[in-house]
């Protein structure tokens, strides 16, 4: 398996497709967004593949040392089958130099049910591979400041939207 920089339109097409699919309205961002700031270079679209298959994507926030892995989704025909594990692996390696934060939204407060079971099962995916568990009121200095600033410009990229 490898983990690549998606840039080909028809693959953008395969990964904008499961975006769609794998995450709740409330929870995506407008992808023409996600595009923009790939071209500014704080954010990343990275596929997941295999033989030439699209298995999944992630796509992640570049600030400073930090990676912060936005989204993170496996193709319905490619999960069960140890791809998320994989991509987390990749993705520790591809950024050796940052800390990797791992987000999902709370299980527990899930707004629509359907897919209640996607965020149980990432969570017990970040289980899994040892990641800790921290609630947002103890992260510390520059993650804080990291978070409060990627949360500020997706609340102004939001407002201008609406």
């Amino acid at each position: 398996m490898e983990l690549n920089i998606c840039s080909s339109s028809e693959r953008l097409e395969e990964v904008k497709a499961l975006y769609l699919e794998a995450f709740p309205p409330e929870e995506r961002k407008p992808f023409s967004i996600i595009e923009d700031k790939v071209r500014e270079g704080s954010m990343e679209i990275l596929c997941m593949e295999e033989d030439g298959r699209f298995l999944g994507l992630a796509i992640m926030i570049l600030h400073g040392d930090i990676a912060l892995l936005d989204y993170l989704a496996v193709s319905p025909e490619s999960r069960g089958g140890g791809v998320g594990t994989r991509t987390l692996a990749m993705l520790k390696a591809r950024y050796p130099e940052r800390t990797l934060l791992l987000e999902i939204e709370d299980p527990d407060e899930t707004l629509v049910e359907a897919y209640d079971t996607q965020r149980r099962n990432m969570a017990a995916l970040y289980n899994r591979y040892a990641y800790i568990k921290q609630p947002t009121s103890y992260i510390c200095g520059k993650f804080r400041e990291a978070i409060a600033k990627a949360k500020e410009d997706c609340d102004k990229i939001i407002n201008q939207t609406n």
